[in-house]
C-alpha cells in the first residue's frame, strides 16, 4: 500500500520467494481491512491485523504470515529504515513457522543463514534461473539448480557465481522457448 506497511504482504513474500513456500491466494469473499475512522478509536496496525486473523476464513494463513511481517515493520512502505512510527517504538518481533522468533531485519538474516540457508539459496537460484530463461522451470531444469546450488555452496555463496553459474548452464547456453528443441 502507498500509506502504510503491509506485514501481510512482506511475510507472503518472505515465505514464497525466500523460503519457496506455497501460499495461497485469498479466498475470494474475504473482508479487506477496515480503514480508520473517526467513528472507533485508533488501532495500530498489529490490532487491526490480530482483529482481521480471528475471522475464520483467515486465520489459517494469517497465524503464518503475519508474524513474520511483524519482523520487517522497521521498514516503512517505501523501505526507509524507522525505528518508531510517530512517537510510538516500532514492534519488529517476527515469529517463524516453526516457532522460532526474531527481532527486525538483522535477526531474520541470521536465522536464514543458520537454519534456512539450503530453502533460501535454492529459491534465490530458482527465481534468478526464471528471470534469466524467461520461462518456468521444468523437470529437466533440476539438475542445472543442483549444480548451481552445489557450486554456490562450494564458493562462500558469492553472487557472482551464482549469475556465472546460470549464464554457463545448458539451459540457458541453448535457450529455447521449447525445451524440447534443444535435444
Amino acid at each position: 500500500t502507498p500509506t502504510r506497511t503491509s506485514p501481510v504482504l512482506r511475510g507472503v513474500w518472505v515465505l514464497e520467494k525466500l523460503l519457496g513456500q506455497r501460499i495461497p491466494p485469498p479466498p475470494p469473499n474475504v473482508a479487506a481491512l477496515p480503514s480508520d475512522s473517526a467513528n472507533k478509536p485508533p488501532r495500530n496496525l498489529r490490532e487491526e491485523l490480530e482483529a482481521h486473523r480471528s475471522q475464520a476464513g483467515c486465520i489459517d494463513c494469517h497465524q503464518k504470515i503475519d508474524p513474520i511481517g511483524f519482523g520487517l515493520e522497521n521498514f516503512d512502505a517505501i523501505g526507509r529504515y524507522r525505528e518508531s512510527y510517530g512517537e510510538a517504538p516500532i514492534d519488529s518481533i517476527g515469529i517463524l513457522p516453526d516457532g522460532n522468533s526474531f527481532n527486525g531485519p538483522v535477526e531474520l538474516k541470521r536465522y536464514l543463514i543458520d537454519h534456512r540457508s539450503d530453502d533460501f539459496v535454492r529459491n534465490v537460484s530458482e527465481h534468478l534461473f526464471v528471470f534469466a530463461l524467461g520461462r518456468k522451470l521444468g523437470p529437466h531444469d533440476e539438475p542445472s539448480i543442483d549444480a548451481i546450488c552445489r557450486s554456490l555452496a562450494d564458493h562462500n555463496f558469492e553472487a557472482i557465481r551464482l549469475i556465472e553459474e546460470i549464464v554457463f548452464s545448458f539451459p540457458f547456453q541453448y535457450h529455447t522457448d521449447n525445451p524440447l528443441d534443444s535435444i
